[in-house]
């Protein structure tokens, strides 16, 4: 038991233990318990694992992830499960950013990275169905964003969303879509009219 106690406390995780000693999971659990030690949750044994490896270990631990994660096709579930995720931990471009401080400096309530479905959209207004593209920079160009920007309007229109969609050049002019409005007067016209968007 006093090995078991030591192996646990040196950060080896309970399947590694009981696998050594051709016992199971909860034999080891029930014994650690007995003994009066707090059992550690996965994350807190990650982190004393992940402590103890040199920079090369942890650089192969990567290699191998993202090696796994890039062959493998992500099921519909986990892509919904990603989207609400990114929705709870919004991580915005500086673009984005601007565009988040103009409508909340104008009251309007939108919630950036809304999760529909697989997808996240820029800013959306759901109880109105109304969602808010921001397009800078060339990365949009790339046929990976170009097919997934595709599926987003494809349900958007199923869904019937309205979609205004901003192209933004780099001096946060808008160029195409809605030239020669502020965006804030379109967006407050349309809350307040929505058939004004067609």
């Amino acid at each position: 038991m006093n090995e078991v106690i030591s192996m646990y406390n040196s950060g080896m995780y309970q399947r590694e233990i009981a696998e050594k000693f051709g016992v199971s999971q909860g034999m080891i659990s029930i014994r650690l318990r007995k003994a009066g030690i707090k059992l550690r949750s996965r994350g807190e044994s990650d982190k004393i694992v992940w402590s103890r490896k040199t920079p090369s270990q942890r650089y192969a631990t990567y290699e191998a992830a993202h090696a796994a994660a890039r062959n493998r096709k992500h099921s519909h579930t986990e892509k919904c499960q990603r989207a609400i995720f990114n929705q709870n931990n919004p991580k915005l471009s500086e673009l984005e950013q601007k565009f988040l401080y103009a409508f909340q400096s104008e009251n309007i309530p939108v919630i950036s990275q809304f999760a529909l479905d697989i997808y996240n959209i820029d800013f959306a207004l759901p109880n109105r169905k109304i969602a808010i593209e921001i397009d800078g920079g060339n990365w949009h160009n790339s046929s990976k964003k170009r097919k997934y920007d595709t599926g987003k309007e494809v349900l958007l229109r199923r869904r019937k969303w309205a979609l205004i969609r901003f192209q933004v050049c780099n001096r946060l002019k808008i160029v195409a879509d809605i030239p020669t409005y502020d965006f804030v007067d379109v967006i407050n016209a349309v809350c307040s009219n929505p058939s004004l968007l067609s």
